[in-house]
Protein backbone atom coordinates (compact mmCIF):
# COMPACT_ATOMS: atom_id res chain seq x y z
CA UNK A 1 0.00 0.00 0.00
CA UNK A 2 3.09 2.82 1.29
CA UNK A 3 5.14 1.91 -2.48
CA UNK A 4 1.46 2.48 -4.90
CA UNK A 5 1.27 6.08 -2.87
CA UNK A 6 4.48 6.36 -2.99
CA UNK A 7 4.23 6.52 -7.02
CA UNK A 8 1.08 8.15 -7.53
CA UNK A 9 2.51 10.94 -5.19
CA UNK A 10 6.14 11.20 -7.44
CA UNK A 11 8.95 10.71 -4.51
CA UNK A 12 11.08 7.90 -4.16
CA UNK A 13 10.17 4.25 -2.63
CA UNK A 14 11.77 0.94 -2.35
CA UNK A 15 10.65 -2.61 -2.25
CA UNK A 16 12.30 -5.17 -0.30
CA UNK A 17 11.02 -8.58 0.12
CA UNK A 18 12.84 -11.60 2.37
CA UNK A 19 13.18 -14.89 1.31
CA UNK A 20 14.07 -17.72 3.84
CA UNK A 21 16.99 -19.48 2.40
CA UNK A 22 16.74 -23.68 2.55
CA UNK A 23 19.65 -24.74 4.84
CA UNK A 24 21.15 -28.25 4.55
CA UNK A 25 20.84 -30.21 7.87
CA UNK A 26 24.01 -32.46 8.42
CA UNK A 27 23.23 -34.98 10.66
CA UNK A 28 26.24 -35.88 12.55
CA UNK A 29 27.20 -39.83 13.75
CA UNK A 30 26.98 -41.10 17.00
CA UNK A 31 30.07 -43.17 17.70
CA UNK A 32 28.91 -46.64 18.53
CA UNK A 33 30.51 -46.54 21.80
CA UNK A 34 28.44 -43.84 23.10
CA UNK A 35 25.74 -45.42 21.78
CA UNK A 36 26.53 -48.53 23.55
CA UNK A 37 26.78 -46.30 26.65
CA UNK A 38 23.65 -44.25 25.92
CA UNK A 39 21.08 -47.62 25.29
CA UNK A 40 22.87 -48.75 28.93
CA UNK A 41 21.49 -45.47 30.60
CA UNK A 42 18.64 -44.89 28.91
CA UNK A 43 16.24 -45.23 31.72
CA UNK A 44 17.98 -42.26 34.08
CA UNK A 45 19.07 -40.32 30.09
CA UNK A 46 16.51 -36.97 30.18
CA UNK A 47 14.41 -37.34 26.71
CA UNK A 48 15.95 -34.03 25.52
CA UNK A 49 19.28 -32.82 26.63
CA UNK A 50 20.26 -28.92 27.75
CA UNK A 51 21.11 -26.28 25.21
CA UNK A 52 23.71 -25.28 27.22
CA UNK A 53 25.00 -25.96 30.54
CA UNK A 54 23.63 -24.71 33.95
CA UNK A 55 25.93 -21.55 35.68
CA UNK A 56 28.12 -23.12 38.47
CA UNK A 57 26.44 -23.41 41.93
CA UNK A 58 28.32 -23.62 45.25
CA UNK A 59 26.96 -26.41 45.92
CA UNK A 60 25.63 -29.25 43.74
CA UNK A 61 23.70 -31.58 46.30
CA UNK A 62 23.17 -31.09 49.69
CA UNK A 63 21.62 -33.61 52.38
CA UNK A 64 19.98 -32.19 55.78
CA UNK A 65 21.41 -34.68 58.32
CA UNK A 66 19.85 -35.42 61.94
CA UNK A 67 22.10 -33.63 64.23
CA UNK A 68 24.76 -36.13 65.88
CA UNK A 69 25.17 -38.54 62.75
CA UNK A 70 27.62 -39.46 60.77
CA UNK A 71 28.12 -39.67 56.75
CA UNK A 72 27.20 -43.06 55.56
CA UNK A 73 29.82 -42.59 52.45
CA UNK A 74 33.58 -42.92 53.65
CA UNK A 75 36.63 -44.02 52.36
CA UNK A 76 38.35 -46.78 52.97
CA UNK A 77 42.04 -47.42 52.94
CA UNK A 78 43.80 -51.00 53.18
CA UNK A 79 46.66 -51.77 55.72
CA UNK A 80 48.87 -53.56 55.36
CA UNK A 81 50.04 -56.89 56.68
CA UNK A 82 53.38 -55.68 58.14
CA UNK A 83 51.53 -53.29 59.86
CA UNK A 84 49.09 -55.21 61.56
CA UNK A 85 52.00 -55.76 64.81
CA UNK A 86 52.21 -52.11 64.83
CA UNK A 87 47.75 -51.59 65.19
CA UNK A 88 48.15 -54.31 67.71
CA UNK A 89 49.91 -52.52 70.10
CA UNK A 90 48.41 -49.25 69.66
CA UNK A 91 44.95 -51.36 70.35
CA UNK A 92 46.33 -53.27 73.25
CA UNK A 93 45.85 -50.07 75.83
CA UNK A 94 42.28 -48.95 74.47
CA UNK A 95 40.88 -52.63 74.57
CA UNK A 96 42.18 -53.85 77.73
CA UNK A 97 40.09 -51.27 79.66
CA UNK A 98 37.16 -52.42 77.34
CA UNK A 99 37.71 -56.15 77.29
CA UNK A 100 35.54 -59.32 77.46
CA UNK A 101 36.94 -62.61 77.94
CA UNK A 102 37.72 -62.53 73.84
CA UNK A 103 37.84 -59.76 71.93
CA UNK A 104 37.36 -59.11 67.86
CA UNK A 105 39.22 -56.75 66.39
CA UNK A 106 38.00 -55.51 63.13
CA UNK A 107 40.15 -53.48 61.19
CA UNK A 108 39.13 -52.88 57.38
CA UNK A 109 40.13 -56.08 55.91
CA UNK A 110 42.25 -57.61 58.63
CA UNK A 111 39.76 -59.58 61.97
CA UNK A 112 41.90 -60.50 64.52
CA UNK A 113 41.01 -62.83 67.96
CA UNK A 114 42.48 -61.35 71.00
CA UNK A 115 42.74 -62.09 74.31
CA UNK A 116 43.69 -59.28 76.92
CA UNK A 117 44.48 -61.24 79.79
CA UNK A 118 47.01 -63.84 77.84
CA UNK A 119 48.08 -61.05 75.15
CA UNK A 120 47.55 -63.62 72.56
CA UNK A 121 45.90 -63.04 68.96
CA UNK A 122 45.41 -64.57 65.71
CA UNK A 123 44.65 -62.95 62.37
CA UNK A 124 41.37 -64.61 60.89
CA UNK A 125 41.55 -65.67 57.05
CA UNK A 126 40.30 -63.02 54.92
CA UNK A 127 36.25 -63.20 53.85
CA UNK A 128 35.48 -61.39 51.53
CA UNK A 129 31.50 -60.21 51.46
CA UNK A 130 30.25 -61.40 48.68
CA UNK A 131 27.14 -59.10 48.25
CA UNK A 132 26.56 -57.87 44.35
CA UNK A 133 27.09 -53.75 44.44
CA UNK A 134 27.75 -52.70 40.91
CA UNK A 135 26.95 -48.95 42.04
CA UNK A 136 29.23 -49.46 45.16
CA UNK A 137 27.14 -48.84 47.93
CA UNK A 138 28.60 -48.76 51.42
CA UNK A 139 28.20 -52.13 52.87
CA UNK A 140 28.08 -52.26 56.79
CA UNK A 141 28.88 -55.27 58.77
CA UNK A 142 29.27 -56.08 62.81
CA UNK A 143 30.71 -59.04 64.37
CA UNK A 144 30.06 -61.14 67.46
CA UNK A 145 31.74 -64.13 68.92
CA UNK A 146 30.79 -66.59 71.31
CA UNK A 147 31.27 -70.35 72.39
CA UNK A 148 29.30 -73.28 70.47
CA UNK A 149 28.46 -75.74 73.01
CA UNK A 150 27.21 -77.88 70.46
CA UNK A 151 30.58 -78.57 68.73
CA UNK A 152 32.85 -77.45 71.23
CA UNK A 153 34.05 -74.56 69.27
CA UNK A 154 34.51 -70.89 69.35
CA UNK A 155 32.75 -69.25 66.38
CA UNK A 156 32.67 -65.15 64.63
CA UNK A 157 29.64 -64.49 63.30
CA UNK A 158 29.70 -61.59 61.06
CA UNK A 159 26.54 -59.86 59.45
CA UNK A 160 27.22 -57.26 56.51
CA UNK A 161 24.79 -55.32 55.06
CA UNK A 162 24.15 -53.21 51.89
CA UNK A 163 22.14 -50.61 51.77
CA UNK A 164 20.73 -50.13 48.43
CA UNK A 165 17.46 -49.78 46.47
CA UNK A 166 16.64 -52.94 47.50
CA UNK A 167 18.28 -53.99 51.04
CA UNK A 168 20.48 -57.17 51.05
CA UNK A 169 22.72 -58.77 53.69
CA UNK A 170 24.63 -62.28 54.02
CA UNK A 171 26.11 -64.13 57.26
CA UNK A 172 29.46 -65.33 57.81
CA UNK A 173 30.49 -67.41 60.19
CA UNK A 174 34.16 -68.46 61.39
CA UNK A 175 34.86 -71.49 63.18
CA UNK A 176 38.08 -71.29 65.34
CA UNK A 177 38.71 -75.48 65.06
CA UNK A 178 38.52 -75.32 61.07
CA UNK A 179 39.76 -71.69 60.73
CA UNK A 180 37.46 -71.49 58.12
CA UNK A 181 34.98 -69.50 57.07
CA UNK A 182 31.48 -70.45 55.72
CA UNK A 183 28.07 -68.66 54.25
CA UNK A 184 25.12 -69.30 56.75
CA UNK A 185 21.77 -69.27 55.61
CA UNK A 186 19.70 -65.79 55.92
CA UNK A 187 16.39 -65.17 57.42
CA UNK A 188 13.57 -64.82 54.87
CA UNK A 189 11.96 -61.60 53.98
CA UNK A 190 13.82 -59.25 56.53
CA UNK A 191 16.94 -57.68 57.05
CA UNK A 192 19.06 -56.99 60.19
CA UNK A 193 19.29 -53.25 61.48
CA UNK A 194 22.63 -52.85 62.70
CA UNK A 195 22.15 -49.53 64.59
CA UNK A 196 20.56 -51.49 67.56
CA UNK A 197 23.45 -53.96 67.91
CA UNK A 198 26.11 -53.98 70.38
CA UNK A 199 27.74 -57.30 72.46
CA UNK A 200 24.45 -59.07 71.15
CA UNK A 201 26.04 -62.83 71.85
CA UNK A 202 23.70 -64.53 74.61
CA UNK A 203 23.14 -68.04 75.70
CA UNK A 204 24.80 -69.54 72.56
CA UNK A 205 22.99 -67.27 70.31
CA UNK A 206 24.01 -63.78 68.55
CA UNK A 207 21.19 -61.52 68.35
CA UNK A 208 19.88 -58.97 66.23
CA UNK A 209 16.80 -56.66 65.46
CA UNK A 210 15.65 -57.46 62.21
CA UNK A 211 13.14 -55.20 59.61
CA UNK A 212 10.28 -56.80 57.32
CA UNK A 213 9.32 -55.05 54.51
CA UNK A 214 6.36 -53.30 56.36
CA UNK A 215 8.94 -52.03 58.83
CA UNK A 216 7.86 -54.50 61.66
CA UNK A 217 10.87 -55.15 63.86
CA UNK A 218 11.52 -58.47 65.32
CA UNK A 219 14.57 -59.79 67.59
CA UNK A 220 15.72 -62.55 66.13
CA UNK A 221 18.79 -65.39 67.52
CA UNK A 222 21.19 -66.89 65.72
CA UNK A 223 22.32 -70.10 67.39
CA UNK A 224 26.11 -70.06 67.27
CA UNK A 225 26.00 -74.42 67.20
CA UNK A 226 23.03 -75.00 65.12
CA UNK A 227 23.25 -72.27 62.79
CA UNK A 228 19.55 -71.84 62.87
CA UNK A 229 17.29 -68.68 63.45
CA UNK A 230 14.28 -68.13 65.76
CA UNK A 231 12.21 -65.38 66.96
CA UNK A 232 11.99 -64.14 70.42
CA UNK A 233 9.16 -63.01 71.98
CA UNK A 234 9.16 -58.94 72.75
CA UNK A 235 8.41 -56.96 75.83
CA UNK A 236 5.70 -55.22 76.72
CA UNK A 237 6.59 -51.99 75.91
CA UNK A 238 4.91 -48.93 77.71
CA UNK A 239 5.06 -47.10 74.47
CA UNK A 240 5.12 -47.51 70.29
CA UNK A 241 7.65 -45.67 69.72
CA UNK A 242 11.47 -45.51 70.77
CA UNK A 243 14.85 -46.42 69.90
CA UNK A 244 16.20 -49.71 70.79
CA UNK A 245 19.28 -51.54 71.50
CA UNK A 246 20.53 -55.30 71.94
CA UNK A 247 23.20 -56.28 73.91
CA UNK A 248 24.77 -58.45 76.73
CA UNK A 249 24.89 -58.13 80.51
CA UNK A 250 26.22 -60.60 83.01
CA UNK A 251 25.43 -63.28 80.94
CA UNK A 252 21.59 -62.00 79.83
CA UNK A 253 20.51 -60.84 76.94
CA UNK A 254 19.43 -57.05 77.38
CA UNK A 255 17.45 -54.89 75.68
CA UNK A 256 17.32 -50.91 76.11
CA UNK A 257 14.33 -49.03 74.97
CA UNK A 258 14.48 -45.27 75.24
CA UNK A 259 11.17 -43.73 74.45
CA UNK A 260 10.65 -40.63 72.13
CA UNK A 261 8.81 -39.82 75.65
CA UNK A 262 11.90 -39.41 77.21
CA UNK A 263 11.59 -42.36 79.04
CA UNK A 264 14.16 -45.70 79.43
CA UNK A 265 13.56 -49.13 79.87
CA UNK A 266 16.48 -51.70 80.22
CA UNK A 267 14.79 -55.64 80.01
CA UNK A 268 16.75 -58.67 80.14
CA UNK A 269 15.70 -62.07 78.98
CA UNK A 270 15.66 -64.87 81.93
CA UNK A 271 15.37 -68.41 81.55
CA UNK A 272 16.43 -68.13 78.09
CA UNK A 273 15.78 -70.97 75.58
CA UNK A 274 13.62 -72.45 78.51
CA UNK A 275 9.33 -73.04 78.06
CA UNK A 276 9.37 -69.88 80.70
CA UNK A 277 11.48 -67.73 78.95
CA UNK A 278 9.96 -63.92 79.91
CA UNK A 279 11.52 -60.56 79.45
CA UNK A 280 12.46 -58.80 83.36
CA UNK A 281 12.44 -55.00 83.67
CA UNK A 282 15.94 -54.38 85.18
CA UNK A 283 15.88 -50.62 84.91
CA UNK A 284 12.86 -47.42 84.45
CA UNK A 285 14.13 -44.59 84.28
CA UNK A 286 11.08 -41.48 83.72
CA UNK A 287 12.03 -37.99 82.18
CA UNK A 288 11.88 -36.14 84.94
CA UNK A 289 15.11 -38.35 86.43
CA UNK A 290 17.22 -37.95 84.13
CA UNK A 291 19.33 -35.54 82.07
CA UNK A 292 18.87 -35.16 78.31
CA UNK A 293 18.60 -38.20 76.75
CA UNK A 294 19.12 -36.63 73.00
CA UNK A 295 23.02 -37.25 73.16
CA UNK A 296 23.86 -40.48 74.27
CA UNK A 297 22.16 -43.97 74.56
CA UNK A 298 22.16 -45.41 78.28
CA UNK A 299 24.05 -49.11 78.54
CA UNK A 300 24.60 -51.17 81.51
CA UNK A 301 28.07 -52.04 82.43
CA UNK A 302 28.13 -53.79 86.09
CA UNK A 303 26.75 -54.83 89.54
CA UNK A 304 27.82 -53.41 92.64
CA UNK A 305 29.71 -55.99 95.03
CA UNK A 306 26.57 -55.92 96.64
CA UNK A 307 24.41 -56.37 93.81
CA UNK A 308 21.82 -53.84 94.72
CA UNK A 309 23.63 -50.88 92.23
CA UNK A 310 23.89 -51.15 88.22
CA UNK A 311 27.07 -48.94 86.68
CA UNK A 312 25.38 -47.16 83.68
CA UNK A 313 27.43 -45.75 80.59
CA UNK A 314 25.47 -42.70 79.67
CA UNK A 315 27.14 -40.40 77.10
CA UNK A 316 30.29 -40.31 78.42
CA UNK A 317 29.71 -40.51 82.00
CA UNK A 318 29.13 -43.75 84.83
CA UNK A 319 26.64 -43.32 86.91
CA UNK A 320 25.33 -45.71 89.91
CA UNK A 321 21.54 -47.06 89.64
CA UNK A 322 19.85 -47.90 92.69
CA UNK A 323 18.06 -50.89 92.41
CA UNK A 324 16.25 -50.58 95.57
CA UNK A 325 15.11 -47.00 94.97
CA UNK A 326 14.80 -46.96 91.22
CA UNK A 327 16.89 -43.76 90.73
CA UNK A 328 20.29 -42.26 90.08
CA UNK A 329 23.23 -41.75 92.25
CA UNK A 330 24.60 -38.29 92.14
CA UNK A 331 28.33 -39.65 92.11
CA UNK A 332 29.45 -39.44 88.33
CA UNK A 333 32.43 -40.89 86.74
CA UNK A 334 33.50 -39.09 83.44
CA UNK A 335 35.12 -40.92 80.72
CA UNK A 336 37.03 -39.78 77.73
CA UNK A 337 36.58 -42.80 76.14
CA UNK A 338 33.88 -43.57 73.82
CA UNK A 339 32.86 -47.36 74.80
CA UNK A 340 33.25 -49.27 77.89
CA UNK A 341 32.32 -52.46 79.01
CA UNK A 342 33.35 -55.03 82.09
CA UNK A 343 36.51 -57.08 81.42
CA UNK A 344 36.12 -60.78 81.92
CA UNK A 345 39.64 -62.65 82.53
CA UNK A 346 40.08 -65.89 80.29
CA UNK A 347 42.93 -68.23 79.73
CA UNK A 348 41.12 -69.55 77.05
CA UNK A 349 43.42 -70.46 74.09
CA UNK A 350 42.57 -68.89 70.79
CA UNK A 351 45.09 -71.16 69.30
CA UNK A 352 44.20 -72.95 65.88
CA UNK A 353 43.60 -76.21 66.22
CA UNK A 354 46.46 -78.17 64.03
CA UNK A 355 45.19 -80.39 61.63
CA UNK A 356 45.30 -84.58 62.40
Amino acid sequence: MQLSKGVKEDYSSSFVTLKEDEKTVVQERTPPEVTTVLEKVQDVMPAEFPKKLHHEREVDHREELVNGTKLSATIFYRIESPKLEGLKRQSEELLFKKGRSIWVIDYIDIVVLWNPSTKKSIELPSASIEIKDERRFDKYRTYGFGYDNTNDDYKVVRVAVLLDVVINYEVKVYSLRSNLWHTADKFPNQYPDLSGIGNSVAGGAMHWISIDADLNRSILAFDLGLETYRVIQQPEYRDCEFYSHLDSFEGCLSLTCLYFSGNVDVWLLKQYGGDNEYWSRLITLSEQNIPDTSSYFLRCIVYSKNGKKVLLYMGTDLVWYNLETRSLEDIRFHSEDDSLEACLESLVSIGVAEAG
